[in-house]
């Protein structure tokens, strides 16, 4: 018997298939590098503000450039551990139940009649920068928005999930950010959440990702 929200197996599509993420750091990061420097410069010009009226004197500016050099490299590091904890160990599972994106803390799923189309959904939701002098605000607000972009193509829909009781708040910081895609559905009211497919098979649609799109939901084929 089947489990409820479970497909009938079809022919050629009966075991789960796994795809291994392809998107590495360098790719990951960067897309952040103009957040990253927009966040030295913030941090630059935040301490350049306070350390003369903290006494710092001669060596205001020295120590400023030293601790907003810190800043640049303590922040890649965090986006570092970020990526190896999340997309780094991420795979993708299809199976006659839906896809589902399988890692070490979390695991999201969407049967294949919750999708409700095919589209496009950024891999990361840039963060914002909300305290300091305005002029420094402004930089890392115009940094956070280059590192926004226009989408990968993705499977949309209704999704559950699944995070892991001890995954460190970073990682779950992490997990909240890749979760891109923020519409709701206009049928049930609920948040709709994309699976990307590129960083998957970067010809996705033309190899076994897509035969098993279109096997169990012919529907999406484009034209339709």
């Amino acid at each position: 018997m089947l489990e409820p929200g479970m497909n009938a197996p079809l022919a050629g599509f009966t075991s789960a298939e796994r795809f291994a993420c392809r998107f590495t750091f360098g790719k990951f990061i960067r897309r952040f590098l103009p957040m990253i420097i927009g966040t030295g410069l913030a941090t630059l010009i935040l301490l350049g503000a306070l350390l003369p009226g903290l006494g710092a004197g001669v060596l205001a500016l020295p120590l400023a450039l030293l601790l907003s050099a810190g800043a640049v490299v303590a922040l890649t590091a965090v986006k570092k551990y970020q990526f190896d904890q999340t997309w780094g160990t991420t795979e993708l599972v299809l199976s006659p139940d839906g896809a589902t994106m399988a890692g070490r803390h979390s695991q999201l799923h969407i049967r294949w009649d919750h999708i409700r189309f095919l589209g496009k959904a950024d891999l990361v939701r840039a963060g914002r920068f909300t305290f300091g002098p305005v002029m420094a605000r402004l930089l890392a607000e115009l940094a956070s928005a280059a590192a926004r972009r226009r989408g990968r193509p993705a499977l949309i829909g209704i999704a559950t999930m699944k995070v892991a009781a001890e995954t460190p708040s970073v990682v779950k910081s992490q997990i909240g950010q890749n979760i891109a895609f923020r519409r709701i559905d206009p049928q049930t009211g609920h948040t709709l959440t994309a699976i990307p497919l590129t960083i998957f098979d970067e010809h996705w649609d033309r190899g076994r990702i897509g035969e098993w799109i279109m096997a169990y939901r012919p529907d999406l084929a484009p034209g339709r």
